[in-house]
């Protein structure tokens, strides 16, 4: 799945309260401080969705637009494609911003992989650094940005999923701006990479994120 974190802060204008944010992609939420992922559904936008099968390809097509009373407006167009016989889904999230308020936030996956309890041998890369990395010995959380990024950031992976030798790999256009990986205490972790949104009234841009699922051998 995908979010847009951080949330925008709606202004306390026209009686709205002073804990609600615009999720984009999602609606409006009441956010206490420090509560981040105990957020409350103030008003849930719906979605205009279309499910076809095109050339040998099955494609979800989806739509959400909305414009809030605090400057903030926003178009957001979704497409999901797989072609027949592939490993490989495509999503492609198009976010235009039709409202008088620039838009600055960020764009991430986050992808959780189920492994056996202890993560027995679970591996995962992260750009511009060794090719493959164990889950159970690396930290609870890591990040890669900045200058640590080489310059085509633009594939992660994890394997041995559940220990059936599952491979995931996961690309990203443009490249990614940052990078993070999380795992629980014994049989879950994330490889999460993150693209910066920052979007001028009028201005609109896409993001392509592909994600490969094979077995060994490939």
């Amino acid at each position: 799945s995908f979010e847009f974190f951080p949330q925008l802060k709606l202004d306390a204008a026209s009686g709205r309260a002073g804990n609600e944010y615009l999720q984009l992609g999602v609606g409006i939420v009441a956010i206490e401080d420090g509560r981040r992922f105990d957020a409350v559904p103030v008003k849930l936008f719906d979605w205009q969705r279309i499910f076809r099968v095109r050339d040998g390809t099955m494609e979800l097509l989806a739509r959400q637009s909305y414009r809030t009373d605090c400057g903030y407006a926003y178009e957001m167009m979704v497409r999901v494609a797989l072609p027949n016989d592939s490993d490989t889904v495509r999503f492609e999230i198009t976010l235009c911003n039709t409202g008088n308020r620039p838009i600055d936030t960020e764009l991430y996956a986050h992808p959780f992989f189920n492994a056996l309890n202890g993560f027995a041998d679970s591996w995962f890369t992260l750009p511009g650094r060794p090719e493959r990395e164990s889950v159970r010995e690396a930290a609870n959380s890591l990040e890669v940005s900045g200058m640590a990024l080489p310059k085509a950031a633009n594939m992660v992976s994890a394997g041995n999923l559940l220990g059936r030798g599952v491979t995931v790999d996961i690309r990203g256009i443009p490249d990614f701006n940052r990078v993070e990986f999380w795992k629980n205490a014994d049989n879950c972790f994330a490889v999460e990479p993150l693209w910066t949104v920052s979007l001028q009234p009028g201005e609109q841009k896409s993001w392509n994120c592909l994600l490969t699922v094979q077995t060994s051998p490939r």
